[in-house]
């Protein structure tokens, strides 16, 4: 767990920017998996997730905070969980392991009141070898 690992900036940019994404999503009675019920869920694929350069004449200041805070985000899991932490500089190989990392776009989960998670161990067929989470509004 990182206490206060996003700026409130970039908070406010993942709520702006998950708000818009999920505006017209009703909530779902249940997943396939029936660990989570009463959700809506969107994929909040940025530019990164599929090589396109950036076009400041399209991005707004508050998509740009967005993408940047998932990159720093995705940047400390490979600094941190990917490559061995042993106080050393990184090997040019786990450089390398880095630089070939296939990330996953990132999704929003959207609980109603009543809506519940329960324990469970998500696939690594659908969510990679690592998963994590930033809390939002909780």
């Amino acid at each position: 767990v990182y206490p206060n690992f996003i700026s409130p900036e970039e908070g406010q940019s993942f709520i702006k920017e998950v708000s818009k994404r999920m505006k017209r999503r009703r909530f779902e009675q249940g997943h396939w998996d029936s660990v989570i019920s009463l959700y809506r869920e969107v994929e909040l694929s940025t530019r990164d997730d599929f090589d396109i350069p950036n076009d400041d004449e399209i991005s707004s200041a508050n998509e740009e905070l967005f993408i940047s805070a998932i990159r720093r985000v995705r940047d400390h899991i490979a600094m941190n969980h990917i490559i061995s932490v042993d106080g050393c500089q990184s090997s040019e190989e786990e450089v390398n392991q880095i630089n070939h990392v296939k990330w996953l776009p990132c999704h929003a989960i959207d609980y109603h009141a009543d809506g519940k998670l329960e324990a469970h161990v998500d696939s690594v067929k659908f969510s990679g070898g690592i998963v994590a989470g930033l809390s939002l509004l909780s």
